[in-house]
């Protein structure tokens, strides 16, 4: 039971048209979602991000033709990363993931590493061609 007995407050049908009237002006800009582009501009369903760890190209949208996407790691390398493994990268190979209480204790868990030719020889060797990554959770 309110102040006023079983009336309603004074005031309630302003209050609500107030809000109401917030309400639209809120969902006013989702009504114009539709961009219009200037004449001669081509579009195309295209990536917006790759991958600099294992070259996967995701983030689909529609785009202008001359888009390049952007360098950014994938989520299933941020999960490799963020769970402690190490990314040892070289140009023109793929990247081996490694996952050491050395590196751990170096400080280079969960980070990417650049590696020369030599040096990455010389870890693909210790480690098995055929995991260079590790699968992911989403891929089971």
């Amino acid at each position: 039971m309110n102040g006023n007995g079983d009336n309603a407050p004074k005031h309630l049908d302003r209050a609500f048209g107030l809000v109401m009237r917030e309400k639209g002006k809120l969902q006013a800009p989702r009504r114009k979602s539709r961009i219009l582009l200037p004449d001669g501009v081509q579009t195309e369903n295209l990536p917006r991000a790759l991958c600099p760890v294992c070259s996967k190209v995701y983030d689909f949208a529609v785009v202008s033709i001359d888009t390049l996407p952007a360098h950014r790691l994938c989520p299933d390398c941020k999960r490799l990363l963020r769970d402690g493994w190490t990314v040892f990268v070289s140009a023109g190979k793929p990247p081996l993931a490694v996952k050491s209480e050395v590196l751990k204790s170096e400080g280079l868990a969960g980070k990417i590493a650049p590696v020369s030719a030599e040096d990455y020889a010389k870890l693909a060797l210790k480690k098995d061609p055929a995991d260079a990554l590790p699968e992911s959770p989403s891929a089971q």
